[in-house]
């Protein structure tokens, strides 16, 4: 009886790391679509805080000056600037969460080997 308490054992262990598994690879799923979104959100918001400097520059006369132009560059480097950390800064996480991922599976089946190994060996 000890060989079907062994197998059921690996059984559980085998069910909970597959939910493991499960629950991390929907935390990435959700992780990637709230980067898409608010990466969205970002570049429209630049696109509209742009829109609207060279509105206000246009009203004053000075849209089509040098020092608006440059203004408007400089706008417009920082806005994709921050865009681009904010990208560094999600694939860092990303491949962070992956890595856990992976070593969680690695240890936890590991783990069943051996503890498995224990018990048919005793």
């Amino acid at each position: 009886m000890g060989g079907m308490g062994t197998a059921l054992s690996v059984g559980v262990n085998a069910v909970n790391l597959l939910r493991e598994a499960d629950d991390a690879n929907k935390e990435m799923k959700q992780m990637q679509k709230n980067y898409q979104y608010n990466q969205k959100k970002r570049k429209n918001l630049l696109n509209e805080q742009l829109a609207s400097r060279r509105a206000s520059l246009s009203a004053m006369g000075l849209g089509s000056s040098k020092s608006a132009l440059a203004a408007q560059q400089r706008e417009l480097e920082k806005g994709y600037d921050e865009l681009q950390n904010a990208n560094d800064n999600h694939e860092y996480s990303y491949s962070q969460k992956l890595k856990e991922k992976e070593r969680n599976m690695t240890s936890g089946l590991l783990g069943t080997i051996v503890d498995t190994t224990g018990k048919i060996l005793k």
